[in-house]
């Protein structure tokens, strides 16, 4: 007999939410010195929604997305190609690609970027999984 223990009813969720948790801040934080105040000179087209978040966007959803980008390691030709192939007429991923396309974040970053952005994403990841299994443990459960 296979015993799967309930995540709700354990100790351990609740502790690693805020253990995930403390080090988004200061991550946050740092994140826009290295990140932002480095990727953001490269950026012309200023069409994406977060360049008109203000400092929510500069601070915050910015950085956030160099990261993501460094981490993944974007190919900016194939996601325009997959994002108009149904429609030509219509590119849903149109501004985003005008304003971080074409890019290549991860090249251009150095070591110190490429640990902070894989710590910072390695974070939010589970920082959003955690969340979420608290998330259904309390409301639905």
């Amino acid at each position: 007999m296979i015993f799967v223990s309930n995540p709700c009813n354990s100790l351990i969720l609740g502790y690693l939410i805020p253990v995930v948790g403390l080090p988004i801040i200061p991550l946050m934080i740092l994140a826009y010195p290295m990140l932002g105040r480095h990727f953001d000179p490269r950026i012309h087209h200023r069409e994406s929604l977060d360049f008109w978040l203000g400092p929510i966007g500069k601070y915050i959803a910015r950085p956030v997305a160099y990261a993501f980008f460094i981490v993944v390691n974007v190919d900016w030709n194939k996601l325009e190609e997959r994002a108009t192939r149904r429609n030509p007429d219509v590119n849903p991923m149109g501004p985003t690609i005008r304003t971080y396309g074409h890019i290549d974040f991860r090249s251009e970053a150095t070591i110190s970027q490429l640990i902070l952005s894989w710590f910072y994403v390695l974070l939010l990841f589970i920082w959003a999984l955690l969340s979420f299994i608290y998330g259904v443990c309390t409301y639905l459960l």
